[in-house]
């Protein structure tokens, strides 16, 4: 249930760890009668900059206490506590707490941590001693502790470290203890006392820091319990939304909600997406009516990097989540992949609000850094990496190697098939699906609704790392595939196989190049032998057409063929060449990067069109049609950075307007264009940093 709304405008926040406060004095501090002389002097507490100088030591039947500046809000209390060896075994029966009042027995601490004879650390919970998990202490080892108190609610929580990088993740014993009884009602506290209740042993209490929770940084929002949702305006999407922000909790076992919603949500069922820090200490996510994840991920203290990336024409989307460490995600992972909106959101149409609740009976979470970049020129969006066949219409197949769907130009699924692998399609929009094993290549063709027409299996020893190059279709119905063995940069042989309907087997035509496509029935090579470059076109039977051969050595990584049969090729220069335009200067191999990359177009009977440098270190794919050519471009130096460039078919640069939202950080990858100009790109995105995510995106005008 809601309880209370409030509204905050969008901004871009800088992503910020929340650190609660910093080490400070000193103090001491086991059950369960009253025993022990008067209090030791009191000595104040408050936060500093600066180590402690002194620490304190509870031996047996002795209290020590110290005060600090009084907390009537929910605080926190840090301090690190070493047990010494009893008698006759290694365990003690010590305890250390907090009150409102000098200690002189145990009833006078609400909020307890024990160090018990069975040599486990507990908290007290009421009028009893357990904890949420088992936690065996040694003596002489130094024991971080943090209480967490939640002063309006009379519950407190115990987490537990045992080194001493601030950093590492914290044990925690339990959330939601309760204040001893006899204590139950206080509404403030401002001592800190421990002692030793066994024969023997002692307890060192050292650097003991009592400070409310920090405020949020600039550009942060604390949410906490009983506030409800709590809401912030981003840019409104319609096709792709990526999200990202860090979220803090307050303590682990929380049960906090952050998701987007179109409009301002007044409950759960508003949020189309939804991530959680679950009870249970993992991260979740709402697939349609229920949370899961594909990926187990325990949260502790600190911060949390995430990304959502919702694509609103299927209603799906996937969740990513890394540790925040010195203020940066160094790795991450997904752990939500494809999840449906809520169920009562399956037609959400927008999204323009990020919203966050902490639903359990106490703690908080600190959100930073949010940021809802705008897309532009998304049509639609698919994870994975996928091959596609563009059709008539916008319209399209794509194949995820396990399925392949129909699609119209929204990316709505028409028709599917559980067959995948690579696609091409003919004029009658018939596809043809081909697929590649170390013993066995199969190519089956179907209708656009995929009714079954005819399929071919060729049996043949294949190299290990062997890979269809392309796929192509004639006017007449055939299929073009063309198999390569795996050589680097080096020219290989590609044998390319002719299936006819009409015909009970294929023909094979084997070429040599390292970058091969089809022209209705002509092939397209590519390659280059280290002194020259050269494209050469063969026609149906495999004898040449033309050879353009030039002098210098280029890495021909892609090729393609325009509908005027126009020819589109590029890679990375190894020396300098001139195609026929003039020498495009390579770039010493030194360089920090070498911005080689290069796309060259020939006509129809090879005569030079236009050639240049693109600007970025690698071209990875190209493709062309209604008199544009796309390019699928890197740039390469200590990360990566991809780009999708655009060309008239004089070399003239188009200016697309494109935005993802998924960023410039990633690896370009293949790429196809359909006949009215729209573009399926295939991405490596890289988010945070390193871990790459592949995507397709579709591009409209």
């Amino acid at each position: 249930m809601v309880r209370r709304r409030r509204f905050r405008t969008y901004r871009i926040m800088a992503v910020t760890a929340y650190t609660a406060f910093a080490a400070a004095g000193c103090a001491a501090g086991g059950e369960d009668t009253p025993s022990g002389p008067a209090p030791a002097a009191a000595a104040a507490l408050q936060p500093a900059t600066t180590p402690a100088a002194e620490c304190s030591v509870a031996t047996s039947g002795s209290w020590t206490d110290h005060s600090f500046r009084e907390q009537n809000v929910d605080f926190l209390a840090e301090f690190d506590a070493t047990p010494s060896a009893g008698s006759p075994a290694s365990a003690i029966d010590a305890v250390v707490g907090l009150g409102d009042h000098p200690a002189a027995r145990f009833s006078d601490l609400a909020a307890i941590v024990r160090f018990n004879p069975a040599g486990m650390i507990d908290a007290r919970d009421g009028d009893t001693y357990r904890a949420g998990r088992a936690f065996p202490y040694q003596a002489g080892q130094r024991y971080h502790v943090r209480i967490v108190v939640f002063l309006k609610d009379h519950t407190y929580g115990v987490l537990i470290r045992t080194s001493d990088n601030a950093d590492d993740p914290y044990t925690d014993l339990g959330l939601t203890f309760r204040f001893r009884t006899d204590q139950a009602g206080i509404t403030r506290m401002s001592h800190i006392a421990s002692t030793v209740d066994s024969a023997t042993g002692t307890l060192e209490v050292c650097g003991a820091v009592v400070a409310p929770p920090a405020p949020p940084p600039p550009g942060c929002a604390v949410v906490s319990a009983g506030e409800g949702l709590v809401s912030f305006q981003v840019p409104r999407t319609d096709v792709l939304d990526v999200a990202t922000f860090t979220a803090q909790p307050s303590a682990p076992n929380l049960d906090a909600v952050i998701g987007l919603s179109d409009g301002i949500p007044t409950g759960f069922s508003d949020l189309a997406t939804a991530v959680r820090f679950s009870p249970s200490g993992t991260l979740d996510a709402r697939d349609g009516d229920t949370y899961r994840a594909d990926r187990s991920q325990p949260y502790d203290l600190g911060a949390v990097g995430f990304r959502m990336v919702s694509d609103l024409t299927s209603h799906t989307y996937s969740v990513f989540a890394g540790a925040v460490h010195s203020g940066s995600i160094p790795d991450a992972s997904e752990i939500a992949r494809q999840y449906h909106f809520r169920t009562e959101q399956q037609a959400a149409r927008h999204l323009g609000f990020l919203s966050a609740i902490v639903d359990g009976p106490a703690g908080s979470i600190t959100i930073c850094g949010i940021e809802n970049p705008v897309t532009n020129h998304v049509a639609y969006t698919r994870e994975g990496r996928r091959t596609v066949a563009p059709l008539p219409s916008d319209e399209a197949m794509i194949s995820d190697g396990n399925v392949t769907e129909h699609v119209d130009a929204s990316g709505h699924v028409l028709a599917s098939l559980v067959l995948g692998g690579e696609l091409a399609t003919d004029a009658a929009s018939n596809v043809f699906i081909a697929r590649l094993t170390p013993d066995r290549f199969a190519i089956d063709s179907y209708t656009v609704n995929f009714g079954f027409r005819w399929s071919v299996n060729v049996d043949d020893t294949f190299p290990a790392g062997s890979s269809i190059a392309a796929i192509g279709a004639t006017r007449s119905g055939d299929a073009l595939v063309a198999i390569a063995a795996p050589r680097g940069q080096q020219p290989s042989t590609l044998d390319v196989w002719r299936f006819a309907p009409s015909s009970a087997s294929p023909r094979l035509t084997a070429v040599t190049g390292t970058a091969v496509a089809f022209d209705d029935d002509q092939i397209i090579v590519g390659s280059s032998d280290g002194t020259t470059t050269r494209i050469r076109r063969y026609d149906a039977t495999g004898q040449v057409v033309w050879t353009r051969e030039f002098a210098g050595n280029a890495h021909i990584t892609a090729i393609a063929a325009d509908a005027d049969h126009d020819i589109v090729f590029g890679g990375d220069l190894l020396t300098s060449i001139d195609f026929g335009g003039g020498v495009i200067v390579a770039g010493h191999p030194a360089e920090n990067p070498p911005n080689n990359g290069f796309v060259v177009e020939l006509s129809s009977t090879g005569a030079h069109i236009f050639s240049q440098r693109t600007g970025d270190s690698l071209v990875e794919g190209i493709a062309a049609g209604g008199g544009r050519i796309a390019v699928s471009s890197t740039f390469v130096s200590q990360i990566t950075r991809e780009h999708l460039l655009e060309y008239r078919t004089d070399g003239t640069s188009i200016s697309t307007g494109l935005s993802t939202g998924l960023g410039e950080l990633g690896r370009g990858d293949r790429v196809w264009m359909g006949p009215t100009g729209r573009v399926w790109w295939n991405l490596d995105t890289q988010w945070p940093r390193f871990p790459r995510w592949p995507y397709l995106i579709v591009v409209q005008e």
